[in-house]
């Protein structure tokens, strides 16, 4: 299977996304000791490179967001792989190039209608500027609350108390049920929930 590559600095390190964690390290480390070994130029810093890594993850995972008809996931997927330097995988530069072909043809009236509306229909750019908003403040106060020595589980009852913990902090009125789906829509966003619960 061809994997995407994260490239950095002039130095060529294969990151697959299958990789566990300790995969990914034990690749690191060789990369380092050839690097060493042959006078090469040496990996980019191990948090550089698990980014990738990360990233990559998340990219393959919007593959599948992409084919259900989430034309979004395209342009996210572009955006990771230009802020983190990676190289595009097949799905991505080929639905980009068809995309870019039908404006080019005239298949496509809009970039909107090759590439997706960045907005749903009937959707506000204020609503989803504040919704954003409360999508990261959730995620922010659930991933303070596991600082402590000894973190509460991510359940309802968390969910519940930062709920109202944000709705006296910003006066939104009707959070409760929301928190959990902002939680994990950022979740959905990133490599997984907060420490791998569900």
């Amino acid at each position: 299977m061809a994997f995407t590559r994260g490239v950095l600095k002039g130095c060529r390190m294969h990151i697959d996304p299958d990789w566990t964690f300790d995969e990914f390290r034990r690749e690191y480390d060789k990369a380092e000791v050839e690097a060493a070994l042959h006078g090469l130029v040496k990996p980019p810093s191990l948090s550089t490179c698990q980014a990738q890594w990360v990233q990559l993850r998340n990219i393959k995972r919007l593959e599948s967001h992409f084919v259900a008809g989430d034309t979004q996931a395209l342009m996210l997927a572009i955006a990771l792989i230009m802020q983190h330097r990676l190289e595009p995988p097949e799905w991505v530069a080929t639905a980009y190039l068809r995309a870019y072909d039908d404006v080019q043809n005239g298949d496509a009236n809009t970039w909107d209608d090759a590439l997706g509306h960045p907005f749903p229909k009937g959707r506000q750019p204020a609503a989803f500027r504040k919704e954003r908003d409360l999508v990261f403040t959730v995620w922010l106060a659930i991933l303070e609350s596991q600082k402590s020595d000894a973190p509460p589980p991510i359940d309802d009852l968390l969910f519940e108390r930062i709920a109202e913990q944000i709705k006296c902090e910003t006066g939104v009125k009707k959070l409760s049920g929301s928190a959990v789906k902002l939680y994990y829509r950022m979740a959905k966003r990133t490599l997984g929930p907060v420490g791998g619960k569900k």
